[in-house]
């Protein structure tokens, strides 16, 4: 077939893409264990992340909402789920979220995220002087289900 292709061919090792080759190396240096204590109580340890979902391009459609967002808790295992037009959208509805559990005595005391802008406005909300609330944020890598895996495997 490749010849009627009229398709040229080189005898020898094939050499790997690079770019697969520089992603697979830095995927070994991920340390897969939790370096924290599991959550012993409901809401200790809250995880989260967002995806943007992307309709297929032949289907001509566009989405109003693309952004997904899943926030989990690690005792319970209970997910959070919504949908926003922009990433930024995120912080005001989970500080609301994180003032809505210490108002009923459940405090969260860690909420595990990538260092993402959007995560970085969260815990800088969180710390102003509108909000002040005690959370204490724990940064994973982007794109690890290896660190937050209970929010990351969560969209599948």
């Amino acid at each position: 077939m490749a010849s009627r292709k009229r398709w040229h061919s080189r005898n020898g090792k094939m050499k790997p893409y690079e770019h697969r080759a520089i992603e697979k190396a830095k995927q070994k240096n991920v340390n897969k264990d939790a370096s924290a204590k599991k959550a012993e109580r409901p809401n200790e340890r809250w995880s989260h992340d967002i995806a943007t979902i992307k309709p297929p391009k032949r289907t001509g459609l566009t989405m109003r909402r693309p952004n997904w967002h899943i926030l989990v808790d690690e005792f319970t295992g209970t997910k959070f789920s919504a949908f926003y037009p922009r990433k930024n959208d995120i912080v005001e509805p989970m500080c609301k979220r994180l003032q809505h559990a210490t108002g009923r005595g459940a405090r969260v005391k860690y909420l595990r995220q990538d260092n993402a802008g959007e995560n970085l406005k969260i815990q800088a909300r969180c710390k102003s002087a509108d909000w002040k609330l005690p959370v204490e944020m724990e940064y994973t890598a982007k794109d690890t289900p290896q660190q937050n895996s209970i929010a990351e495997t969560s969209f599948t």
